[in-house]
């Protein structure tokens, strides 16, 4: 409904604020970085919002991972090339954060845009697996979508508690993009498919 779209959005936002204050108020990002992350992920759930996503196949997905992922690279390429540093931040942060070692790999801006891609990626299998096509049939009552909201909200959790092996920065990059287009795999196909058999409730089909 209408409220609940509303409910959602505002909670987004709060949840965004939220994020990136804490993250200026450890020293984790610049605030920039915060502000230009909000900006990017309002506008990305925005698009989201308003693209009807049955009516994409898997190759969309893939087509707008590989548009992203070669807009990354493009970027890296132009700045390199004219001499900026695409990493400057990351000489910044280890210059005056508190402790060297807050400074991760996981914080550097091309393992975002990989992290996104593997969203993405793991989107477009999850949205046409048939157990999501299967689900998205049914209507489920409001607890039922409380229930896989906090289960994939654990997985995500436990997901963080998964090191990569960082021996290469490929290595590393490749992996980050596997496990999270796994996340949203699970999130989107598995997690509510789940939920439906643990509650064992009849659904009642549009």
């Amino acid at each position: 409904s209408n409220l609940i779209s509303k409910f959602c959005w505002l909670s987004y936002i709060v949840l965004l604020t939220t994020v990136s204050a804490s993250r200026v108020f450890i020293a984790a990002h610049f605030p920039h970085q915060c502000f230009i992350g909000m900006a990017v992920g309002w506008l990305v759930a925005l698009g989201l919002d308003n693209i009807n996503h049955k009516q994409l196949g898997t190759l969309h997905y893939c087509a707008i991972t590989a548009g992203m992922l070669a807009s990354a690279l493009s970027m890296y390429g132009f700045l390199t090339a004219i001499g900026v540093d695409p990493m400057w931040s990351v000489g910044r942060a280890i210059k005056w954060c508190a402790k060297r070692e807050y400074v991760h790999l996981d914080t550097s801006p091309f393992f975002s845009m990989m992290r996104y891609c593997g969203f993405m990626f793991g989107m477009g299998f999850g949205f046409n697996s048939g157990s999501f096509k299967s689900l998205s049939k049914s209507k489920y009552p409001m607890a039922m979508r409380i229930a896989c909201a906090v289960l994939s909200v654990g997985v995500c959790k436990v997901s963080e508690k998964i090191s990569l092996i960082k021996s290469t920065m490929f290595l590393f990059y490749v992996q980050a993009f596997l496990l999270n287009a796994l996340l949203s795999y699970i999130m989107i196909a598995v997690v509510p498919s789940i939920v439906a058999k643990v509650t064992g409730k009849k659904q009642k089909t549009q």
